[in-house]
């Protein structure tokens, strides 16, 4: 089979701010894994299943402290995170997903590229709490499921209560 314009890729960027809004850490841009079910819910969209709805939340994990500083990224088989926090941040597509040309810059044309902003602001995801953070996901739904779309393992952050982790995540058909 052809390949045409070259394979469904992701990739995500981390930046921690403290609670006076200074940077704490960035991350760069790094690569992410796009899961089985991601592609079959983009079937769906390209089918237009009346049941198949875009991309709906962001769920964090604190994964595994086995996983150390350098985990093994996930199999594109996974369907959940392997120890996801209870909270989940919800996604807005008028606000929170923007096309992207060529260069990055956000352009209200459809174009093969999306950025999903995600803040993870002030209590999240647990109230009063110092949180250890090792794994994301974004989730699509297809009927009322939530279906994963891509999924990434990264050494661990320590994101304190009082801190915002703004997650930015491009995804490029």
């Amino acid at each position: 089979m052809e390949n045409v314009g070259g394979a469904l890729r992701g990739m995500y960027r981390d930046t921690l701010f403290d609670a006076e809004n200074r940077l704490v850490f960035d991350s760069g841009w790094i690569s992410n894994t796009i899961v089985v079910n991601g592609r079959v819910l983009l079937a769906a969209f390209m089918k237009r299943d009346q049941n198949a709805s875009g991309i709906y939340c962001m769920k964090a994990g604190m994964g595994l402290e086995t996983w150390g500083s350098n985990p093994k990224q996930p199999a594109a088989s996974l369907t959940d995170l392997v120890t996801p926090y209870k909270n989940k941040v919800l996604i807005d597509p008028d606000t929170d997903i923007s096309y992207l040309d060529g260069k990055n810059n956000k352009t209200d044309q459809p174009t093969h590229r999306l950025e999903v902003r995600v803040v993870l602001g002030k209590d999240f995801p647990e109230k009063g709490k110092t949180s250890e953070l090792r794994e994301f996901g974004l989730f699509g739904r297809f009927d009322k499921d939530l279906r994963m779309i891509n999924c990434v393992r990264h050494p661990p952050i320590q994101k304190a209560a009082s801190e915002t982790l703004l997650r930015l995540v491009r995804l490029i058909f």
